[in-house]
C-alpha cells in the first residue's frame, strides 16, 4: 500500500451472502373472518371455518380423511401417508375442534375418503 492506494480489492474473494425473502403474512382481524365466513356458502364456509379454527397448513388440510377425525373427541389427527409428510415432525399432531365445527364437517357430502369433498371432487 503505497499513499492509501490498495494494489488489490479485499474483499473480491468473499462471497456474497444469500438473502432470504420472507412472505409477508397477516392473520384476519376478527370482523375480517367473520365476514368471510358470513358470505360464504357451504361447502366453503365449513371449509374456511375449518382453516380458520386449526390454522393447519394446506397440505395438511388436503390429506385430512374423514378416519382421521374423531367426533367423540372433537378432534383431528395430522397424519404421515400415502407420499404425505407434514412439514416438521411437530407437524404430526392431534388438533382439537370446537363442537359447531364437528357438526358442520358431519353435514358436508360424503364423496369418498377425504375430509372435504364436494360432488365433482376435492376441494
Amino acid at each position: 500500500m503505497d499513499r492509501g492506494v490498495v494494489a488489490s480489492n479485499p474483499v473480491q474473494k468473499v462471497e456474497n451472502l444469500k438473502t432470504v425473502r420472507k412472505k409477508f403474512r397477516r392473520e384476519l382481524a376478527a370482523y375480517e373472518a367473520e365476514a368471510l365466513l358470513d358470505s360464504a356458502p357451504e361447502p366453503w364456509r365449513t371449509f374456511w371455518h375449518f382453516l380458520l379454527s386449526t390454522g393447519v397448513r394446506s397440505g395438511e388440510f388436503l390429506n385430512i380423511r374423514f378416519e382421521d377425525l374423531d367426533v367423540k373427541n372433537k378432534t383431528v389427527r395430522i397424519v404421515e401417508r400415502d407420499g404425505f409428510k407434514p412439514k416438521t415432525s411437530a407437524g404430526v399432531r392431534t388438533i382439537p375442534l370446537k363442537a359447531p365445527l364437528v357438526e358442520a364437517i358431519m353435514r358436508l357430502p360424503k364423496g369418498g375418503t377425504l375430509l372435504f369433498y364436494k360432488a365433482d371432487g376435492p376441494l
